[in-house]
């Protein structure tokens, strides 16, 4: 098997993305949540890339406060984000805060970094 790349996020021996070169990613946060409250935290000022993912249904907002919407959401506020799934943000350096909420409490929301 071929080796990964160690200068690029992704690990693409085996053609386009196979999968994220998660030994090169510069920071790893992991927020435990806690019902209703808001986590956050401050990327590098390098950071390119990031992949957000976590074991419940999350919502997200860079720059701001991240809220569980109420009813319709019409404002461009918090985005969301399933149990399970993945989501790859490229970064354009602007973003100085990246704050994730969580209906549930103490399951894992996980955000990767890269420079």
């Amino acid at each position: 098997m071929a080796k990964a790349n160690k200068f690029t996020p992704y690990d693409s021996t085996s053609g386009p993305m196979a999968a994220a070169n998660e030994e090169v990613a510069t920071v790893q946060s992991q927020f435990i949540t806690s019902g209703g409250t808001a986590e956050t935290m401050t990327p590098t000022a390098d950071a390119k890339l990031v992949r957000l993912c976590g074991d419940a249904d999350f919502w997200y907002e860079w720059g701001g406060t991240a809220v569980i919407p109420t009813g319709d959401e019409t404002s461009g506020g918090s985005i969301y984000l399933p149990s399970g799934l993945e989501r790859y943000v490229h970064l354009s350096g602007q973003e100085a805060v990246l704050s994730v909420i969580a209906a549930t409490t103490g399951d894992i929301i996980n955000a990767l970094f890269w420079d």
